[in-house]
C-alpha cells in the first residue's frame, strides 16, 4: 500500500555507505597542512622559507633546460642551493626538471613596476569604457571596430 504522507524523494537515490575492507592500505596522499601551499603546484620547503624570508624575497620555480636557466640568470633570479631538483613536464608536456630559484622582492617588484602601472591604467580606461591601448605595449590605438561604445553605454565594468 502506498504511504500518503511520505513526500517523493527526488534527485539521484542516495549512495550506499562504502565498507572499508579488513587490510586496507594507508592513503599516498599526505596531509596539505599550509592552506597557502595547498595550491601550489611545486611546494617550497619550510627550511627555504627561514632561509630567504617572504619580505625579503620571491620564489619561483624553473624548467632546467639550458635557455630557460641562461634567461633566469639574467633577470637575477639565483638558483637555491640544497634543494633537490623536482621532476615535472615543461609546456610541452616532456619531462624536464624543475629548480627553485629566488629573487630579491624589491628587485622583483621595480621589474614588474612598468607592466603593473600599463595594467592598472588599462583597468582604469576599461572602468570608463573605452580602451585605447591594443595591450601589446606599443600604446597604438584599438581600431574603432574593437573599441567599447562611449562611457555613457551600458557596457562598462562597475
Amino acid at each position: 500500500m502506498i504511504d500518503l504522507h511520505e513526500q517523493p524523494r527526488r534527485g539521484r537515490p542516495p549512495r550506499a555507505e562504502t565498507v572499508i575492507q579488513e587490510g586496507r592500505r594507508e592513503r599516498r596522499r599526505p596531509e596539505l597542512g599550509d592552506t597557502d601551499e595547498a595550491s601550489l603546484k611545486l611546494a617550497i620547503p619550510d627550511w627555504v622559507k627561514d632561509k630567504y624570508p617572504e619580505s625579503e624575497y620571491v620564489y619561483r620555480w624553473f624548467a632546467s633546460s639550458p635557455a630557460r636557466m641562461l634567461v633566469a640568470k639574467r633577470n637575477d633570479w639565483d638558483a637555491v642551493e640544497g634543494v633537490d631538483s623536482v621532476p615535472a613536464t615543461d609546456k610541452d608536456g616532456k619531462p624536464a626538471d624543475h629548480i627553485l630559484h629566488v629573487k630579491y622582492r624589491d628587485w622583483y617588484d621595480s621589474d614588474r613596476a612598468p607592466k603593473e602601472a600599463r595594467r592598472k591604467d588599462l583597468e582604469k580606461q576599461m572602468l570608463r569604457g573605452a580602451v585605447k591601448d591594443r595591450g601589446d605595449g606599443e600604446g597604438d590605438t584599438l581600431s574603432e571596430k574593437f573599441q567599447y561604445e562611449e562611457a555613457a553605454s551600458q557596457n562598462r565594468l562597475r
